[in-house]
C-alpha cells in the first residue's frame, strides 16, 4: 500500500498544490494515468471497487482541519485491511455554483457520484459551519443524480468543530438528510471537539482517547456494512428497506 505524507495546513495559506499533497488517494500506482481529481480516468472502475470505503471530505475550505481528520481515517481503514477512496470537495470546479449546473452537471460531480455509488460504504468528515454542515456539501448533494448513489448505502459520520460540541448540529442535520435519501446512517457518530487543539502539535490526531473512539467506530461501521451487503452471488448492492 502506497502511503501519502500528511503536511500541516496553515489557515487560508494552503494552496491547491498543498491540498493535493495532503489528501490524495493512497493506493494509486505511479503507472496509472491520473485525471485532475487525482483519480484514474478513461480505464473504468477497478474490478474490486465494491470493496472500497469512500471517505468524503465535506468542505472545500482552504486550510480545513477536516482534511487532516480524513487523512487519519484513511490510514486507519488501510491499517484495518480496507481499501479507501478519499474524495475531497475542494476539487470541485467553480461551475458547481452556476445556475446552469442543475441542467448541465459538471463532469467532476458525475465522477464523484460514480465513485460513491461504487463504494460499499461511505465515511463523511463533517465540519460544522454556523450551526450546520457546509453549503458546498449541500450543493453537491443537490447536484447528485436520481436515483441517488446514497440510496441503500451505509454511511458513517465524523463531526469536526472548533467548539465544544464537535459538530453535533451538523451531524444531526446530515442524519436527517441521509434518511430522506434512503441511506443507512450508522448510528454511532464520533464528534471531535476543539479540533484546533486536537491537531495542534503535529497536524495529526495523537490524543489516545480520540484515536480509540475512531477505531471503535470504524470497527463497528465495518460490521454494519457487512450486515447490509447482499448475499453472495447477488450483485445488486446493499439492501434498502422500502
Amino acid at each position: 500500500m502506497r502511503m501519502v505524507t500528511v503536511l500541516p495546513v496553515e489557515g487560508n495559506q494552503s494552496s491547491a498544490a498543498v491540498r493535493r499533497q495532503v489528501f490524495l488517494p493512497f493506493a494509486l500506482e505511479t503507472s496509472v494515468r491520473l485525471g485532475k481529481l487525482g483519480l484514474p480516468f478513461g480505464e473504468g472502475l477497478p474490478h474490486d471497487d465494491r470493496a472500497v470505503i469512500a471517505i468524503l471530505i465535506g468542505t472545500n475550505r482552504l486550510g480545513s482541519r477536516a482534511r487532516l481528520v480524513g487523512a487519519h481515517l484513511t490510514r486507519l481503514y488501510n491499517e484495518m485491511g480496507e481499501e479507501t477512496r478519499p474524495l475531497d470537495l475542494g476539487f470541485l470546479p467553480n461551475e458547481v455554483g452556476s445556475p446552469r449546473a442543475y441542467a448541465d452537471r459538471p463532469a467532476e460531480v458525475s465522477r464523484f457520484s460514480e465513485l460513491l455509488g461504487a463504494a460499499r460504504g461511505i465515511v463523511i468528515v463533517l465540519p460544522e459551519y454556523n450551526g450546520s454542515f457546509p453549503g458546498i456539501l449541500k450543493l453537491f448533494l443537490d447536484l447528485l443524480p436520481h436515483p441517488s448513489p446514497l440510496e441503500g448505502k451505509p454511511i458513517c459520520l465524523v463531526g469536526v468543530a472548533r467548539g465544544r460540541f464537535g459538530g453535533l448540529r451538523a451531524v444531526e442535520q446530515m442524519q436527517s438528510h441521509l434518511l430522506y435519501r434512503r441511506a443507512h446512517p450508522y448510528p454511532y457518530s464520533v464528534l471531535l471537539s476543539d479540533v484546533d487543539l486536537l491537531l495542534a502539535k503535529a497536524a495529526r490526531i495523537e490524543d489516545p482517547a480520540s484515536i480509540q473512539r475512531l477505531r471503535e467506530q470504524a470497527e463497528g461501521f465495518l460490521r454494519f456494512v457487512a450486515s447490509l451487503l447482499p448475499e453472495k452471488g447477488n450483485q445488486e448492492g446493499p439492501r434498502s428497506v422500502p
